[in-house]
């Protein structure tokens, strides 16, 4: 068996944005030249959201048709001739690693598939200053929830929104938010589009604040399936300006797919119904505008403790049986406050 294993890591050279900036998502293939002969891919992944890639390649080694004598016994004729495929013993390995990303490609020649330093492409990242991105935050919590629990929504609907002002309005040019009655479908995408239209925004982010139940999110007009918010996204043209959502309402992970088709770069949601808020909430916010990763910053302020605490105590005092704060990214998870890989 000819096979090897396969790992490194990518990044942007050093700029502005740092010095290890990771490459997520990028497709790279590693290739075994052979002179003479057809070069081969023996291992294709995309790097994750940390940069690196890993995994274990074909068979490198090409084979020879070879004429071979194979004995039978130890009597007469004793054997014969056969035609096999064998290793061949000339084909030596030697590789090239080639990266692809957003239209971009850099090669790697020779690569050390051992080797512990990171490949650098010769790009680096779309640098957003303060005054190119905004914010809208939608904070409705208190329509539509159980009224037993209604000083609670009334709690996090006025903290949600004093809270991402108070943190994340000196790292954007605005915070718009939409609250309450007004937290319509309408009025989300209206605020998105009005800030997106400013001149100069390169980016816009946006909070969500709401009530969320499996592949719907929950407007004051209405509950709205994943599809259809994708298609009001999509019709308002905003792709390649919206970048980062933050969903903190319930079941945000099955939102996710039709606010990344809307143009959203990045959808952080819980898998389930969603506890943990006043754990999380601050300490994201705050990693974030202090220019870390979205993975660093959600994996600092999602930590087990708080997380499975709050968890519990949902599903034992409150009766959420399926409490399940945990939450995922879907999309480019190496994003910064300051940055849009490209």
């Amino acid at each position: 068996m000819s096979r090897i294993s396969i790992a490194g890591r990518i990044q942007h050279f050093p700029g502005p944005w740092g010095r290890d900036l990771p490459l997520c998502g990028a497709l790279v293939e590693v290739i075994d030249l052979d002179p003479g002969g057809t070069d081969d891919v023996i291992w294709s992944g995309t790097s994750g959201a940390d940069g690196s890639f890993s995994g274990t390649s074909a068979e490198w080694r090409d084979t020879r048709r070879l004429r071979v004598w194979v004995q039978d016994s130890w009597r007469p004729p004793r054997g014969h001739w056969e035609d096999r495929s064998e290793p061949d013993p000339g084909d030596v390995l030697l590789l090239k690693l080639r990266v692809r990303h957003s239209g971009r490609q850099h090669e790697v020649f020779p690569f050390a598939n051992a080797s512990r330093h990171p490949v650098t492409v010769p790009w680096g990242v779309q640098w957003i200053e303060r005054d190119a991105r905004t914010l809208v935050v939608v904070n409705d919590t208190v329509q539509g929830g159980q009224a037993r629990y209604r000083g609670l929504y009334q709690f996090l609907e006025a903290s949600g929104d004093a809270t991402a002002h108070a943190i994340c309005a000196p790292h954007y040019r605005t915070v718009r938010s939409v609250n309450g009655a007004a937290a319509t479908l309408a009025a989300f995408v209206g605020a998105l589009t009005e800030c997106a239209a400013l001149p100069g925004v390169q980016a816009v982010d946006a909070i969500l604040n709401m009530h969320g139940s499996p592949d719907v999110l929950h407007f004051a007009d209405g509950p709205v399936t994943s599809e259809a918010m994708s298609l009001a996204l999509q019709g308002a043209n905003l792709a390649g300006r919206l970048r980062l959502l933050y969903n903190t309402s319930c079941f945000g992970d099955s939102h996710a797919s039709g606010l990344q088709k809307g143009g959203f770069d990045a959808v952080i949601g819980s898998r389930q119904v969603n506890c943990n808020s006043v754990t999380e909430y601050v300490p994201l916010l705050s990693a974030w505008v202090d220019n870390y990763t979205l993975a660093y910053a959600l994996n600092t302020a999602q930590t087990e403790p708080q997380r499975l605490s709050a968890d519990r105590f949902a599903r034992e005092q409150l009766g959420f049986s399926d409490a399940d704060s945990f939450k995922t990214i879907a999309g480019n998870a190496a994003l910064t406050i300051a940055t849009r890989a490209i």
